[in-house]
């Protein structure tokens, strides 16, 4: 079943919203139709929300409403047979994670906690697997075979501490990172999104687990998940840290905008790439090996914006 769910419904009034419905549901072949969840049947299939409503005039009634039309699909839920042992790992992960004060564990503490529910190494590894698919526990052999994280805590907790260097008061900088880093490297990662490991090695040691989560165990995941990418000269570029460009473009004679869409398999159709994943295919692009990719800065001037060729 497909559910489309309609953002920055402040944007727009009841006609801009009917109109939009009316074109979607005028596209949609009949073997496609049958699979979309109605929100007034024949009416509408978009759900609108608001995600900016501030909490105190109801964003938590509209996420409510928001959680129970989605509950209320039929025909969503999926039925799997699996070891009952599997829950029972799942929740034995978590207690040994917490008796060693950790958020996560070396794959050899994850196979011995198999072990003690009579799981051989691989149904560990299968088992591991699923969570992963299914719960908050992440676990990637291809990328850091020796790392399980039973939480996303400190992968999540560095990712925010770096971002803060960008926007929080200088006086506050102490409260996340120690020592507090050079002028040089906060601005060099406000300006152009660039860091390098060393950053992360010297002002948020406290956030790491020598040998067994260090800042190059976080990059090769990062670089995976295209969360970054990797440069020149050791530099590690992460375009969520650029501020966002909000005014209208400055008019250019020379040259043509560039646009990223996404296109499906026939190569006729394309829609252009939300905005929240908009950093996520530009570290694509710059991680493609087929097709070259480069960003360039301009001079540092409010006018400029992000280029990429």
């Amino acid at each position: 079943m497909n559910f489309v769910l309609g953002t920055h419904y402040d944007l727009i009034d009841d006609d801009n919203l009917k109109e939009m419905n009316e074109e979607l549901m005028s596209s949609l072949k009949p073997d496609v139709e049958s699979n979309v969840v109605p929100n007034v049947r024949r009416e509408s299939i978009i759900f609108p929300v608001n995600t900016l409503v501030p909490e105190d005039e109801g964003r938590m009634k509209a996420g409510q409403d928001l959680c129970q039309s989605i509950a209320n699909c039929g025909g969503t839920s999926l039925k799997i047979k699996m070891p009952i042992r599997w829950f029972a790992f799942e929740l034995w992960l978590q207690k040994v994670a917490g008796d060693k004060s950790r958020s996560f564990l070396i794959i050899g503490e994850v196979i011995s906690a198999g072990a003690r529910l009579k799981m051989s190494e691989d149904d560990t590894k299968d088992a591991l697997k699923y969570l992963h698919n299914v719960t908050i526990i992440l676990y990637y052999p291809d990328i850091l075979p020796q790392l399980v994280f039973v939480d996303p805590k400190p992968i999540l907790e560095v990712l925010s501490c770096l971002l803060a260097l960008t926007y929080i008061e200088r006086k506050a900088l102490h409260l996340i990172a120690n020592p507090v880093p050079p002028e040089k490297d906060i601005s060099k990662l406000y300006n152009v999104g660039f860091f390098k490991e060393k950053l992360l090695k010297d002002y948020f040691k406290s956030l790491f687990s020598s040998p067994h989560f260090e800042p190059s165990h976080l990059l090769e995941l990062l670089i995976h998940l295209h969360i970054i990418a990797s440069g020149k000269d050791g530099d590690y570029f992460i375009p969520c840290a650029l501020e966002s460009y909000t005014d209208p473009p400055e008019p250019q004679t020379g040259t043509k905008p560039l646009l990223i869409v996404w296109q499906d398999n026939d190569g006729i159709n394309t829609l252009p790439v939300p905005q929240g994943m908009f950093p996520l295919v530009i570290t694509h692009l710059l991680s493609h090996n087929e097709y070259h990719c480069k960003v360039d800065f301009p001079p540092l001037d409010p006018t400029y914006i992000l280029q990429v060729s």
